[in-house]
C-alpha cells in the first residue's frame, strides 16, 4: 500500500490520523510519516500489517474496540463549558 493509498483509505473510513493511530496501535507521528511518502525526509514505509488491517477495514471488518478507538475526544472548551453549566445549575437547586 502506497502512502497515497493509505491516506485515501483513512479518509474513506472518515478517520483522523490520531484515530487510525489508536486503531493500529501506533503513534500519530508514525501515521504522518507513513502518509508523507518517499519525498519526505522523515517518511517511513507503510507497515505491511497496517496495510492489511486498513484493507480489512475498507472491506467492512471492524474490531471489537472500534467504537472506543475511533471515538473523537471531547473538545476541551465544550467540556469546560458543560462543567460550568452544571456548576451554575447546581447552585440554583
Amino acid at each position: 500500500m502506497t502512502p497515497t493509498e493509505f491516506r485515501s483509505a483513512r479518509k474513506a473510513l472518515d478517520l483522523t490520523q490520531d484515530q487510525v493511530a489508536r486503531v493500529l496501535g501506533v503513534s500519530p507521528p508514525t501515521i504522518r510519516k507513513w502518509e508523507a511518502g518517499p519525498n519526505c525526509a522523515t517518511s517511513t514505509k507503510v507497515n505491511g500489517a497496517a496495510a492489511v488491517y486498513m484493507a480489512a477495514l475498507l472491506d467492512g471488518w471492524r474490531p471489537s474496540d472500534w467504537a472506543e478507538a475511533t471515538a473523537k475526544p471531547p473538545r476541551k472548551k465544550r467540556a469546560v463549558k458543560a462543567r460550568n453549566n452544571l456548576d451554575r445549575s447546581a447552585k440554583h437547586v
